[in-house]
């Protein structure tokens, strides 16, 4: 199946089963399954008219490729891979009602691609981090912070 008819058919589901439930849910999702969910995050973003209308959704976002500031797809908006039938998307909606946690590991090709893809240096970095565990996302922990130490809440 092609990236684009994935992500499609992907967004279809999550949406389907997002709208099904009534209870707080969580979407948790890891590479292409981020992609989808974000397609996913977006659609609901643009079909809500307030806070109050969103449904109680949270994301949890690993190698985000549409990562606001480093996912691929989100540092070539538009691009067009025709072999994978890919069509690399715009970052993902960071003004939304929906609360998202987006982990990307340092050097991650897809997720932290560099800032700027002339420089061949960092490009290769990146390129020789995918053989040294960059993508690896088997070890990340995501533990609640303590309210008493975080002083945001």
């Amino acid at each position: 199946m092609y990236f684009d008819l994935s992500v499609l058919t992907g967004t279809q589901v999550i949406s389907a089963a997002i709208a099904a439930q009534h209870n707080p849910k969580v979407v948790f999702a890891y590479s292409q399954s981020a992609v989808i969910s974000t397609a996913a995050k977006r659609r609901l973003a643009e079909s809500t008219t307030s806070a109050a209308d969103a449904p109680d959704v949270s994301f949890v976002m690993l190698a985000n490729l549409n990562r606001p500031n480093g996912g691929l797809n989100a540092r070539f908006p538009g691009a067009y891979i025709e072999k994978l039938g890919w069509t690399l998307t715009s970052a993902a909606p960071k003004e939304t009602s929906f609360t998202t946690i987006d982990v990307a590991r340092q050097y991650d090709l897809f997720a932290d691609f560099p800032c700027y893809p002339l420089n061949v240096i960092a490009d290769a970095n990146a390129i020789v981090a995918v053989f040294y565990g960059a993508d690896d996302y088997s070890q990340i922990r995501l533990n609640r912070a303590d309210p008493a130490e975080d002083s945001t809440r």
